[in-house]
Order: C-alpha cells, then sequence, then structure tokens
C-alpha cells in the first residue's frame, strides 16, 4: 500500500483536556465528533466554543503526526516538516502562516475559522445551543469542519500556483 491509500485509510483519534468533546479524521476530510454523556446539555456557549476549540487543534496535531509518520514508514527515515529552501520556499510558508480558512454549517449557527491552521476559533450563535438537537449540533459542525478543510486544500493549492508558477491560471467549479 502506496502513501496516497495509507493516507485515506489514516485515523486519528483526540479528546479535548477536559474530556468533553472527542473528534476523529478519516482520510482527509472524514470528521466525527462527539461529546462526554451530558456536556451538550450543560455546555454554555462560550465552553462549547473552547472545548471544540481545543479538540480541532489537537485533531490537527494528531493529523500532521499521523502523516509524518507514514512518510517515515514509507521513506524508512525520519521524516519533520522541513524549514523552507530559498526565497520561494520562504515566501510559501510565510504566506501559507498568514492564509485563513473557513466553514460554515447550512444554517449558520456553527462557524469554524483557522489562521496557518494553529489559530483555531469556533463561533456559535447565542442561540445555537438552544435551536438544535445535540445530533443536530455534531452535524453541524461536521459540515462546517468539511468546508473549512475543502477551503483549506483550495486555499493552499492557489497559494502553491501564485507562489510557484503565477502565469499558470485555476478554474474553481462553484
Amino acid at each position: 500500500m502506496g502513501i496516497t491509500e495509507r493516507v485515506e485509510r489514516m485515523l486519528v483519534r483526540v479528546q479535548s483536556p477536559s474530556g468533553s468533546v472527542s473528534a476523529e479524521l478519516h482520510g482527509n476530510d472524514d470528521v466525527r465528533v462527539w461529546f462526554a454523556p451530558g456536556f451538550y446539555q450543560r455546555a454554555d456557549r462560550h465552553e462549547m466554543q473552547t472545548q471544540l476549540e481545543q479538540a480541532a487543534r489537537l485533531l490537527w496535531a494528531a493529523r500532521v503526526t499521523e502523516y509524518q509518520r507514514i512518510l517515515s514508514d514509507e521513506y524508512e527515515q525520519p521524516m519533520a516538516e522541513r524549514s523552507p529552501v530559498g526565497r520561494l520556499g520562504t515566501e510559501f510558508s510565510q504566506r501559507r502562516e498568514a492564509l485563513v480558512a473557513q466553514g460554515e454549517s447550512d444554517d449558520g449557527h456553527i462557524a469554524i475559522t483557522v489562521r496557518g491552521m494553529r489559530d483555531w476559533r469556533v463561533e456559535l450563535t447565542a442561540d445555537a445551543l438552544r435551536a438544535l438537537r445535540e445530533d443536530e449540533f455534531t452535524a453541524g459542525v461536521v459540515f462546517a469542519a468539511r468546508k473549512l478543510i475543502a477551503d483549506q486544500l483550495a486555499k493552499i493549492l492557489q497559494l502553491r500556483v501564485s507562489t510557484y508558477d503565477p502565469g499558470l491560471t485555476l478554474r474553481f467549479a462553484a
């Protein structure tokens, strides 16, 4: 099995430090989120946002670690993120760190934003926890997360092209 297949089968799971929110990522964008018993009913907006942000941060870190493990296995040597090489590599790295990706639930109650895949923000409408059942809420989180992942991938591709091959024109289907 090659790198692509291994990444498609990759599964990482995390739990927020309080144990209130669990999340997993299978492959590149198959996200699941669930809560400890009773957490959804007792959480306020701020606590829910904080717990989801922590879970997102941990999930991304686990994904990066597992991806690097897969690469290390395939190339039979330790693989880690390398420092940028040259002017274009440095420019790409700096612009990637400033890149903002966003995703929102289809009902608008949940928005997830990340800057540089490090600074995570989850914003909930004031009535999100009252208006949605737990299963509707987790479905909204998953929808927003998938939108964010798609936005991040599209923006990274555009960034690669604009940095390394600015004459190439990319068109994305809406």
